[in-house]
């Protein structure tokens, strides 16, 4: 029996939920006009061995809802497992592309409110179809693992089905954010007949990367959250939708479903070995030949910002959206409207110049303004990476300056720190208001800007460092410092000392990738050069600003999902500085990218906590460098 008590708890509340949406039928026993096989009701067994079944096929008449035919059931796959799905569409006769939504969340129940994805779809004439993987909500089947490899294999058989549906006229899209993203790239590598458009937001190319084990660091506080409580809880979300509209065979799959692994597996596989390689979609991009769109956050707290790599090796028509935000950016507002365009056009047809746009699109400082989203300004470009970045770098100085000047006398030699005893929370402000510690954490900082500079990219930080263990963790983040002396946080990233090797086949100038295949202990004393690349990150530092960052060690406490277990060595690290060992952060300046109006108020802008200036105290924990050096 699977293990749902923390789910099931959660779920008793939004069935009370699930039971006000009120999706009423002005016909119970309507047909469905796309079922085949057993009647509605029908347990063909938890193992399958049916074909198609239509559980219940009604139109809405909730306000808001009018004309819109809702129906629920299961769809056949190769080895008779079938999989749970809901589909909504036009009450009225006819056939309509169809947009897929595959997941092992709520999709295969999901219910449909005014202003929704769903309900903006169906209004523009598309049938919208939600399904369970394989194993999860009432799907049967006994695979379900995160990202299990059947999954697409799966999901292609169901789109070659859903394309040969009554009402559907053959062409199939996808979209979705986060899991529905990932699973459109296990798809699409099957090439099934009837896909013929993607949208994916809240990406990783490598969960292991990305995700779970970010810089080779066990991700603790999103594994535990993401195995143990959000997918279990969301899933029950659709899991109470179908048992409230009478599916019944839905109770004896749940009962024969197996546990959420995520956590339990994520912890057992230390290296990015094959386990990982098959569940991540860099190992299928380049199979993608259909038109697709990524649209992502930077500071994604979940999946952090693998679309612009997989971006690089789509094979048909493309877009990139980027923008400041976490990981719903790829389905808000602005996200929808761009997505309907992408669909209209490869799935209806319609010539309405959205292929004929720049593949790339920039949003800055997009925040809600008037109670409306919207950014500062727009870029678009070309290509990505952006043709004609400038890699520009800043040498960090032992006094603790960033500068593009080489380190003149006083700004050599080395510095210390304790490890792991500063970290910095980016959760949200409150958290964010606590400054790392100055005896765990080494700042630099450069001087107050003359001009304007503009970043889009991955910033790069190569470090040389020695550490007294064997082994030591990285946490590196850059901010942004106003005049007043206002700490803005931009991005971040992370590395264990022995997963520094690089993969220099697989690395760019713009990249650096680690194949975290083996680690490599160090030597106690003996000064390494680590590399550290950023997720990708779009900024203006207005003149008068200035560019900074901050060397500390993880924290397990999640912030807001994130909680990368720092390992547990203890002892002092140092950083060097000079030319034998010349640490530097490198910016990808992108000078044509020029800002609209002053930066955002501190704390305004949705995962980028800012902090007001912080006077120095003499707390233990707060006491000033240069003091306790004395």
């Amino acid at each position: 029996m699977r293990n749902r008590a923390m789910s099931r708890a959660c779920a008793a509340v939004v069935r009370g939920v699930m039971a006000m949406v009120a999706i009423a039928a002005c016909d119970p026993g309507a047909d469905s006009s796309g079922g085949e096989g057993t009647p509605a009701g029908t347990d063909s067994g938890v193992a399958g061995g049916a074909g198609a079944e239509v559980v219940s096929a009604e139109v809405l008449q909730d306000e808001g809802l009018e004309g819109i035919h809702r129906e629920i059931g299961y769809a056949p796959m190769p080895d008779g497992v079938r999989l749970a799905y809901i589909a909504y569409r036009p009450a009225g006769e006819g056939q309509y592309p169809v947009i897929l939504d595959y997941d092992a969340y709520e999709s295969g129940g999901a219910g449909i409110a005014v202003g929704s994805w769903f309900h903006k779809a169906v209004r523009a004439g598309y049938a919208v179809v939600g399904a369970n993987v394989r194993g999860s909500g009432c799907s049967e089947g006994d695979t379900f693992s995160l990202f299990h490899p059947q999954q697409g294999p799966d999901g292609a058989a169901l789109v070659e089905w859903l394309g040969t549906r009554p009402w559907s006229d053959g062409n199939v899209g996808m979209y979705g954010v986060s899991y529905p993203g990932h699973t459109q790239f296990f798809v699409a590598a099957q090439r099934p007949s009837h896909l013929k458009a993607l949208a994916a937001g809240g990406l990783t190319a490598s969960i292991y990367r990305e995700a779970f084990r970010p810089g080779g660091i066990f991700n603790v506080g999103f594994s535990a959250w993401w195995g143990e409580m959000a997918q279990p809880w969301i899933e029950d979300i659709g899991v109470a939708l179908r048992t409230g509209a009478g599916d019944a065979h839905c109770t004896a799959v749940q009962a024969a479903q197996p546990r959420n692994n995520a956590f339990p597996e994520a912890m057992e596989h230390e290296y990015h070995t094959q386990y990982w390689n098959e569940r991540s979609p860099e190992s299928y991009a380049a199979d993608v030949e259909v038109p697709m769109m990524i649209i992502q956050g930077y500071q994604d707290q979940q999946t952090a910002m693998g679309g612009p790599r997989l971006y690089e090796q789509l094979q048909g028509p493309r877009k990139l959206i980027l923008q400041n935000g976490g990981h719903g950016v790829g389905g808000n507002s602005l996200a929808h409207e761009q997505v309907l365009r992408w669909m209209d056009r490869w799935l209806k047809g319609e010539e309405n110049g959205i292929d004929e746009e720049p593949d790339v699109t920039v949003l800055f400082e997009t925040g809600v303004v008037d109670g409306e989203l919207r950014p500062n300004w727009v870029e678009t470009f070309s290509d990505w990476p952006v043709p004609g970045t400038e890699r520009r770098a800043f040498n960090l100085g032992s006094d603790g300056v960033l500068t593009t000047d080489a380190l003149a006398e006083g700004q050599t030699g080395p510095l210390t720190y304790v490890y792991p005893m500063g970290t910095e929370l980016v959760g949200n402000n409150d958290m964010f208001a606590i400054p790392p510690a100055p005896l765990g954490s080494l700042i630099y900082r450069s001087a107050p800007l003359a001009e304007d500079l503009p970043i889009l990219g991955s910033v790069r930080l190569i470090l040389h460092a020695s550490a007294e263990a064997e082994d030591t963790d990285f946490m590196v983040v850059l901010h942004d410092v106003g005049p007043d002396g206002e700490t803005l946080y931009l991005q971040r990233a992370f590395l264990r000392a022995s997963h520094r090797a690089i993969d220099a086949a697989k690395s760019s100038e713009h990249w650096t990738h680690h194949p975290h295949d083996r680690s490599e202990p160090l030597v106690p004393g003996e000064v390494y050069e680590l590399v550290i690349s950023f997720p990708e990150v779009g900024h203006v530092f207005r003149a008068g600003h200035a560019v900074e960052l901050a060397i500390l060690a993880p924290s397990v406490t999640p912030a807001t999902d994130w909680g990368p277990m720092p390992i547990n060595m203890p002892g002092i690290n140092t950083v060097y500085h000079s030319a034998e060992y010349p640490s530097r952060l490198e910016l990808p300046v992108v000078a044509s990218i020029s800002a609209t109006g002053p930066p955002p108020q501190c704390g305004t802008l949705e995962y980028q906590p800012c902090r007001p200036r912080v006077e120095p105290n003499f707390t233990a924990a707060g006491m000033p460098r240069d003091l306790l050096r004395r």
